[in-house]
């Protein structure tokens, strides 16, 4: 079994596979041809929501003792 690639950048993006089975016992070639590689989203990490939350609640609290002055 070997492989070849064919029009493959190291980016994100498109390419293309060719598997085959170069033996004596083969019935056919096999073939993975077009795949896409999507990007993947950025995901906000915990400690970032967590001062988040703070800086709202701090505000809220501000606001609540401006109220009863």
């Amino acid at each position: 079994l070997s492989w070849s690639a064919d029009d493959f950048t190291t980016d994100i993006g498109t390419g293309h596979f060719r598997f085959f089975d170069s033996s004596a016992y083969a019935w056919g070639t096999y073939r993975l041809d077009t795949f896409i590689i999507t990007s993947g989203s950025s995901v906000p990490e915990p400690s970032i929501l967590l001062l988040l939350g703070l800086g709202l609640a701090g505000l809220g609290i501000k606001r609540r003792k401006s109220f009863k002055v």
